[in-house]
């Protein structure tokens, strides 16, 4: 059933982030929780500790590629309600999101550790490449504006 409930959250979740209202942002704010809970509820749901098969793991690791990306979607989605709906400094949110993002990140891994050492540690591969994924093209972009800046006062448009 969680397979299910990631589908249905995740076509609510685009569904209502293309509505812009400062009410649906939030809302999507909200489905991205659920979302990614969801999400965490089917990479367990696939725990098996007999099994050390490459499919076992590589069915584990799309999951947790997948919980990986929602994690940046939802700290992003987290930055846009403080800036667009709270009146935010967005200087005020890259800091959190710098900070939050990395630190999330390790949390996480840490509890997927505890839960079965290696064994579920060797399934987290594509939460990291996923979240890196994430993160590095949140530094593009934040870099990205400011190298355009950069450029547009050098030439004085």
């Amino acid at each position: 059933y969680s397979s299910i409930a990631v589908s249905i959250l995740n076509m609510l979740w685009i569904y209502v982030w293309a509505q812009g209202s400062k009410a649906a942002l939030v809302g999507a704010l909200f489905i991205c929780l659920a979302l990614f809970a969801a999400l965490y509820v089917l990479w367990l749901s696939t725990h098996d500790t007999t099994e050390t098969g490459w499919m076992y793991y590589i069915v584990r690791n799309i999951v947790s590629f997948y919980l990986g990306w929602v994690l940046v979607a939802t700290l992003l989605n987290f930055g846009v309600v403080l800036v667009y709906t709270l009146g935010f400094p967005q200087s005020t949110f890259v800091t959190v999101f710098w900070i939050l993002a990395p630190l999330s990140m390790i949390l996480i891994t840490y509890l997927v550790y505890r839960q079965d050492q290696m064994h579920s540690l060797k399934s987290f591969i594509g939460f990291w490449l996923a979240g890196l994924w994430g993160l590095g093209g949140a530094l593009a972009s934040t870099t990205g504006s400011r190298v355009s800046q950069n450029i547009a006062s050098a030439i004085g448009a």
